[in-house]
């Protein structure tokens, strides 16, 4: 048993509403008691909560876990070249091993910046739902696809294999993740929707990141990426589509009408200048939009906090308006939102009794925040990956007091280190 003992909670079940100084029990991976009295758990694990805020664990909607080796490595550049001449090249020479370390140094930077699940896309896709379980983060692990030399049917299996070796996981799953329409045919298109059907797990992909996606798409098939993938019945799978940087006024339309869920990732999006995403006009016309940081390659941190400052800012900027995209709306895509978007809507993004025990506390004795008056404002517009104080995360305390209670920070930074040189 945890119990949280007299702290302010931010539980996303009404808007802008905060708890003041409560009490919160958990037993097991659930959160089974609040309350302002308080609560007899003489066995309890306590952690004091003076000076702290407590909120739902943050879901990073997209993210590359394995690529943090090349973080400051190839910057300044536009997607296609930034991935034709410095990443994948890279990617080739990346071994398994190396692959296990960068994915564990990217989950320990999103573990201190409060973020209890991740959306990952990369490959072997076992390999790091296994790191996700060790390091006890939540996860939704996307095969990867992208039509090579090895045939469709082929990596089908492995998807399958992959996500039998972790169905009964707590904490992870494994699902299928073409990468995007430049990369992915046709037909492999379909048999990875029959796949997501089958296995009944979401689809991850990026959709409608780039102008010239858009454009040669349109030249080689005559329509938008978001209408020749609703042309094919992709969205009859749940799906996550990262970016939608670039869309006509149909393809907000389809997006709508097929339930789909968008992962902004608005740092990546200015980095790559890909574009500003009208993520106000999605919410406006009822798509459910989430946050992602995309990679810390091209981001180049996985500082969630930071993404919900952007968020807000960016949308004000592209409606040309400053109520845009308020502080608790940018909050809802961080917590709320993400756990819709992967189906567990009813478990997660929340602090309700009876939900899975994802919470991450903040200091609120940092001189960023202070002097505190909104606090949910305090936490989109002046918070940073450096207030997190702790993260629980399906019951279990993987940060405390800033500090990692799981495989040691410098361990990881100096094998990181010592890896990185063989890919400069």
């Amino acid at each position: 048993m945890i119990l949280l003992k007299n702290i302010k909670a931010i539980p996303m079940i009404e808007e802008n509403l905060i708890y003041e100084n409560v009490n919160i029990l958990i037993e097991g991976n659930r959160i089974v008691k609040i309350s302002k009295d308080k609560i007899d758990a003489k066995d309890a694990y306590k952690i004091d909560g003076t000076c702290k805020l407590v909120i739902p664990g943050l879901i990073n909607l997209h993210t590359h876990l394995g690529m943090s080796f090349f973080k400051n490595i190839a910057d300044d550049l536009n997607l296609m070249d930034w991935l034709e001449k410095e990443i994948w090249p890279r990617e080739a020479k990346l071994t398994p091993e190396d692959i296990e370390l960068a994915t564990k140094y990217s989950i320990m930077e999103a573990i201190k910046s409060g973020t209890s699940t991740l959306v990952d896309m990369y490959n072997p896709s076992s390999l790091i739902a296994r790191s996700m379980e060790e390091m006890g983060v939540r996860g939704l692990v996307s095969y990867g696809v992208i039509d090579n030399e090895k045939p469709i049917d082929e990596k089908i299996e492995e998807i399958e294999e992959a996500f039998l070796e972790f169905k009964d996981s707590d904490l992870v799953t494994v699902n299928p993740g073409p990468h995007a329409v430049y990369t992915v045919s046709r037909e492999s298109f379909i048999k990875l929707r029959d796949l997501a059907l089958k296995l009944n797990t979401p689809l991850h992909i990026h959709l409608s990141e780039t102008l010239s996606e858009v454009q040669n798409t349109i030249k080689e098939f005559s329509k938008t990426p978001v209408e020749y993938l609703d042309d094919m019945g992709i969205f009859n799978a749940k799906t996550i589509a990262a970016h939608c940087v670039h869309l006509e006024d149909k393809d907000f339309e389809i997006l709508a009408k097929r339930n789909v869920s968008v992962a902004h990732n608005p740092c990546s999006n200015l980095k790559l200048a890909s574009g500003i995403a009208d993520v106000q006009k999605m919410l406006d016309m009822g798509i459910n939009v989430g946050l992602g940081t995309d990679s810390s390659s091209s981001n180049n941190n996985l500082d969630m906090f930071e993404e919900m400052k952007f968020a807000s800012l960016l949308a004000k900027v592209k409606s040309n308006s400053p109520t845009s995209l308020k502080a608790y709306k940018v909050l809802e895509m961080a917590t709320v939102n993400g756990a819709r978007a992967i189906g567990m809507e009813n478990e997660l993004g929340k602090i309700k009794e009876g939900f899975l025990a994802d919470l991450a506390i903040i200091d609120l004795s940092g001189v960023n925040l202070n002097p505190l008056n909104n606090l949910i404002s305090c936490l989109v517009y002046s918070a940073n990956s450096s207030n997190v104080d702790s993260l629980i995360v399906n019951g279990k305390i993987l940060l405390e007091g800033g500090k990692l209670k799981i495989l040691g920070q410098d361990t990881l930074m100096n094998l990181a280190n010592k890896r990185k040189e063989a890919y400069k």
